[in-house]
């Protein structure tokens, strides 16, 4: 899980030059040495999908107890893919055998996201895999904070506790639009309102350089990062103060973004296209950062995968108000998965 992490981060090392070259404290966390070290699971856009198009045509109920294990073409890449999202232990040598422990793990999967447990990729589950998520895994994972491990992944946990204002800022090279910026802005303050019942919690604007949450879109060139995934969000231990963290929220740039006010109505065809709702990833993204991990609720705004009949999701669930509410009753603990 720690590799998926840096992985995904060593990534950026290789982003479009234009932007590789002016990150700002960001670039201290893709230059970190560990994740360079870490860098070993490339997955290509074409041959993720190659696999999951050839498993849509197999998928067939596992082979008896005891029987040998059977051979499935690609199912590598759905190992690869159910260890960055936390259901499978690492490895450095995925196979296309079906093993228990890949049973196991689709039984997992499928278990958190309700769906039919089979322990086989059936039709219901390969639609699942298919559908635009998060970058952040969903189950098994706690990677902590310290002077050497100094990148996190938002688990959980109110990274800035004891704070009564935040503030948060836009990546200069990003350029922005003012009309996307008005979208992350209507999403801090839905979460702020939120949380306003336990704490008076602030969330203001200001320069990236000294914000406490980052906001920037980059190239994602979907070899490294998986063409599934629209954003992540990550927590960074400021060098030399163990007692300051920042949050790095980071979007694809290559997606399109829809805003709340266009006109087009979005279905499972502008989906395929990949035409987003920025509003929705950046209520879940912000969300991360403010101390929640994913939740198995399809309704929720954390719920990780974004899905086609019901894309603009920027109303907070009564799971999504409990939960955060929870983080912010007690500043100095965290919570866990909702389940």
């Amino acid at each position: 899980m720690q590799r998926h992490l840096l992985t995904l981060l060593f990534f950026f090392l290789l982003l479009d030059s234009s932007l590789s070259i002016s990150l700002g404290p960001a670039a201290k966390i893709f230059r970190n040495p560990a994740i360079k070290r870490l860098y070993k699971h490339p997955l290509a856009k074409k041959v993720f999908h190659i696999g999951f198009d050839y498993l849509k045509n197999q998928s067939t109920p596992p082979p008896p107890s005891g029987a040998p294990e059977e051979k499935i073409q690609g199912l590598h890449l759905v190992k690869q893919y159910l260890n960055d999202y936390g259901y499978m232990q690492d490895s450095d040598n995925y196979t296309d055998l079906m093993d228990q422990d890949t049973v196991s793990a689709i039984k997992t999967y499928q278990t958190f996201f309700n769906l039919t447990v089979t322990g086989y990729l059936d039709d219901e589950t390969l639609q699942q895999l298919s559908l635009f998520r998060c970058a952040v895994p969903d189950v098994n994972f706690n990677y902590s904070l310290s002077p050497t491990n100094n990148v996190s992944w938002p688990n959980g946990k109110n990274w800035f506790s004891n704070r009564t204002n935040l503030t948060y800022g836009f990546l200069p090279q990003s350029d922005i639009p003012d009309n996307f910026t008005a979208v992350f802005k209507d999403s801090f303050k839905r979460w702020s309102d939120a949380i306003t019942p336990v704490l008076n919690l602030t969330l203001t604007e200001t320069r990236y350089d000294d914000a406490d949450i980052k906001i920037g879109f980059y190239k994602f060139n979907n070899m490294t990062v998986g063409n599934e995934v629209v954003g992540v969000s990550v927590i960074e231990l400021v060098s030399g103060n163990e007692d300051v963290t920042v949050g790095e929220m980071l979007l694809d740039a290559t997606k399109y973004w829809a805003l709340p006010n266009d006109t087009l109505k979005l279905n499972s065809s502008t989906l395929e296209d990949g035409i987003i709702d920025l509003g929705a990833v950046a209520m879940h993204q912000i969300g991360h950062l403010l101390g929640l991990s994913h939740s198995s609720h399809n309704e929720s705004v954390m719920y990780p995968y974004i899905l086609p009949e019901n894309q603009r999701k920027v109303q907070l669930s009564n799971d999504d108000k409990q939960q955060i509410k929870q983080v912010y009753s007690n500043p100095a603990s965290g919570v866990g998965t909702s389940n």
